[in-house]
């Protein structure tokens, strides 16, 4: 299943250590999807951590992230790909697991990105 995403940043803040993090809450092909993911840019760049959850008419799943990587451009748009670990939900997501991927690119306003979670189980 692949989601195309767009949507708001409600919050973009960058930590006194380095760590960026964003609240993101969207859209995308009837779906409703809210994350919160940390990342840093830089000699360790690296996505630290992170959690989403999409819902639809009742069903809801729930993801942490486990890894990934992030990019800052010229623009100061910021460029996230994570893995995500799908640790169950409600609804027709039930007791699902498996593993999904995040890609987002957000500015300090909206993000658009997609969701792939062809691993579901």
């Amino acid at each position: 299943m692949r989601i195309e995403l767009h949507g708001d940043v409600l919050e973009l803040s960058e930590l006194l250590n380095g760590t960026r993090q964003a609240t993101l809450e969207g859209a995308g092909d009837g779906w409703v999807v809210t994350a919160r993911i940390a990342w840093r840019i830089g000699l360790d760049a690296a996505v630290g951590e992170g959690e989403l959850t999409l819902s639809r008419d009742g069903d809801e799943l729930y993801a942490t992230v486990v890894e990934g990587e992030a990019s800052e451009a010229e623009d100061g748009s910021h460029t996230v790909s994570a893995v995500l670990d799908v640790d169950g939900g409600a609804g027709a997501f039930e007791g699902v697991s498996g593993r999904g991927t995040l890609r987002v690119t957000l500015n300090e306003e909206t993000f658009t990105g997609a969701l792939d979670l062809p691993q579901l189980r």
